[in-house]
């Protein structure tokens, strides 16, 4: 949390849209947490589908987003 808003994420999505181009892939596939739904969101992803998922006995709600680029 000491990181948020410094740029990191956006530097590291920022190399792996640069690698994917460089290798022709077109279309990028996430699951994320809902608090990471927002950066997603700003970098162009799209919410294809909300989903529940079990994690040793805890349900967590994340997104299932998408990218072309």
């Amino acid at each position: 949390h000491e990181w948020i808003g410094r740029g990191v994420g956006s530097a590291l999505m920022n190399a792996i849209e640069e690698t994917a181009i460089q290798q022709g892939i077109k279309h990028i596939f996430v699951e994320v947490s809902i608090t990471a739904k927002p950066f997603f969101n700003k970098c162009g992803f799209i919410t294809l589908t909300q989903q529940t998922i079990e994690r040793k006995g805890i349900f967590l709600t994340n997104y299932k987003m998408e990218k072309f680029i």
